[in-house]
This record gives structure tokens, C-alpha cells and sequence, in this order.
């Protein structure tokens, strides 16, 4: 992999994926989930929607060719165990122990619940947010296959796409990850084709293009539906103004002093834990406001909520210095 992309690039990667992490966090969940909603936070979404290709594409720009079986167990120990045991961990915190002691449901209807949600999200209650790993999973082995068998970058990319439209266009009302999936090949594989060439000056000069020609035609894309909530329903014009939006902000973080360690580079090199253990906090958080202390007021539960997560993360993260902790979990 490090032969792959410079040694230098790697800050840089990790300065944007931390700011992506709190975009996702502290807007995408947090705000909303709170019941913020206005044309500011819209607009905000509508620029950074790009935050969920790009993990994609940032996978795709550090793949290196290997066996169908390595890829297989990487992905088992890195995405899919992970996967299992916080989406365990939040079923149980946040449906199983408020289902019995609260609400006094029945364990299986709990269960059926549960499994229907799976059905269709790829994501238990408890823990929505970890579609990403099992869609990035299943990503990585199709186009490990694919590279394998020799199938041209571009055809990938282009099936990618022509699958993610259909299902956008023709097969909303199907499982999400019939299209999260395939869309996620696109950027993985956009991520692995540009990975040096989206630093050329030409190429950066095009997507700013892109972009500022897009924006009045764009939609906001919510990538784990693959739907278009706001905005143009032109979903081909809404890929390639997050593309675009992909380049520009790889470029802006290699040429802003994205090689000097920062904060930002640290919170990028632990998106992972983040990832997998915020929207519990989030959701036992916002149940807490609402349910026993009968809080309402928006602004006054995004602050609550905000707190909550930036203490419990922060004893999270030094939890998980600890590298029997980490080596157990992921």
C-alpha cells in the first residue's frame, strides 16, 4: 500500500477523513437527530454530501492487488468483526434493555424487528450507522474479483454506476444496499483509477469547473439510500458533483499543509472507533433528553448531545490505546 501512494499523502488523508468523521458525527447525526432543520443546515449538507463517497473513494485509492481469500479475511477482521460486535453492543443498549425494562416488549418481537431492519438496511437498530462497513465489505470483495479476472477499471466503473442509477431510478423501494453497494464500487473504483492523477492541475481546474457549473443542478445524494432527499433529481449530474467535490478536497489538504500532524490528522486516524461507537452514544443521549427528562427544544438537545459525545469519544479514544482492547474488537 505505502508503495502505492507517497508517505507525504498520508497526513493529508488523515486531516480531511477527520474532518469528514465530524461532519458525519456532529452534523449528518447529531444535528439532525436532534431536530435541526433550516436552510443553513441544508445548504451546509448539500456542499459536504460528498463526506460518504469518499470514504469510499479513499479505500479505493490505497487498494493493492491481492488474492480473493486475503481480501476476504481482511475485510472479515477489519469490517465485518467490528460490524458483529458494536451492532451486538447497540441492540443491546439501545433496543433489548429500554424493550424490557421501558417499553416491556417481548424479546421476539425484538428479534423479528431487528432482522427486518437487516433485511432492508444492512444495519440493526441500535447501531444504523455501520451499513457502511458491511456495504465496504462487500465492495471490496466484488472488485477483487473483478481485478482478478482482469475486467477493465473502467468497465467497473461503469457498471458500478449504471447499477447505483437503476436502482435510484427504478428500484427505490428494494433494499438500500442494492444501491449503496454498487455506488460504492463507483468511488472505490474512481478512487483506485485517480489516485495519482487527481492531483494534476488539470484535473483540479476541471472539477472546480465542475463544480461551480453543477451546483444550481445538483441534488443532495443521501448515499445510504442512494436517494435524492433535496434539490435536482438529476442523479448523474449529483455523481460528478461529488466527484468533483471528491478531488477538490484532496487537493485543498495536500496543498494547505495537510503533511503537518494535526488535530484533525489524529481524530482521521481514528475514524474507525469513532465510527462504530457514536451513534450509540448519540441515540442513548437523545433517549435520555427525551424520554426521561422531557427535553424538546432543538438547540438545547444539540448542545446535550454534542457534550455527551465529545466526552464519552474522548475516554473512548484513550480506551483504545490500550492494543489488547483493539486487537479484540477490530
Amino acid at each position: 500500500m505505502r508503495s502505492v501512494v507517497p508517505q507525504k499523502r498520508y497526513i493529508d488523508i488523515d486531516t480531511l477523513s477527520g474532518i469528514l468523521i465530524v461532519q458525519m458525527i456532529f452534523v449528518v447525526h447529531c444535528a439532525k437527530l436532534s431536530g435541526i432543520n433550516g436552510i443553513i443546515i441544508d445548504k451546509e449538507m448539500f456542499i459536504m454530501q460528498f463526506f460518504m463517497p469518499w470514504f469510499f473513494y479513499k479505500s479505493g485509492m490505497f487498494y493493492h492487488a491481492s488474492s480473493i481469500g486475503d481480501t476476504i479475511k481482511k475485510g472479515i477482521r477489519h469490517l465485518i468483526k467490528p460490524y458483529i460486535i458494536f451492532s451486538l453492543i447497540g441492540w443491546l443498549v439501545i433496543v433489548v434493555v429500554p424493550g424490557i425494562l421501558i417499553f416491556h416488549r417481548e424479546i421476539d418481537f425484538m428479534v423479528k424487528d431487528t432482522f427486518r431492519h437487516f433485511l432492508f438496511d444492512g444495519s440493526i437498530r441500535g447501531n444504523y450507522a455501520l451499513w457502511f462497513l458491511l456495504s465496504l465489505f462487500i465492495v471490496k470483495c466484488i472488485f477483487s474479483i473483478l481485478n482478478n479476472i482482469h475486467v477493465p477499471i473502467f468497465i467497473i466503473v461503469a457498471t458500478g454506476s449504471v447499477f447505483a442509477f437503476a436502482h435510484n431510478r427504478y428500484l427505490y423501494n428494494m433494499p438500500v444496499y442494492l444501491g449503496n453497494i454498487p455506488n460504492g464500487l463507483l468511488f472505490y473504483s474512481l478512487g483506485y483509477l485517480m489516485r495519482k492523477t487527481q492531483y494534476q492541475r488539470y484535473m483540479l481546474i476541471t472539477s472546480l469547473a465542475a463544480f461551480l457549473a453543477m451546483i444550481p443542478f445538483a441534488g443532495y445524494l443521501d448515499f445510504r439510500a442512494n436517494a435524492i432527499l433535496q434539490g435536482s433529481n438529476n442523479y448523474f449530474i449529483t455523481e460528478v458533483f461529488n466527484f468533483s467535490e471528491i478531488i477538490i478536497a484532496n487537493n485543498i489538504v495536500r496543498s494547505g499543509g495537510g503533511n503537518q500532524m494535526n488535530i484533525l490528522a489524529t481524530v482521521g486516524q481514528s475514524t474507525m472507533i469513532l465510527y462504530v461507537t457514536h451513534y450509540i452514544i448519540l441515540v442513548v443521549s437523545e433517549n435520555a433528553l427525551t424520554i426521561l427528562l422531557r427535553v424538546s427544544n432543538p438547540y438545547v438537545m444539540f448542545g446535550f448531545n454534542s457534550l455527551a459525545l465529545i466526552a464519552m469519544l474522548t475516554i473512548i479514544y484513550f480506551a483504545f490505546k490500550n492494543h489488547a482492547l483493539k486487537r479484540l474488537c477490530f
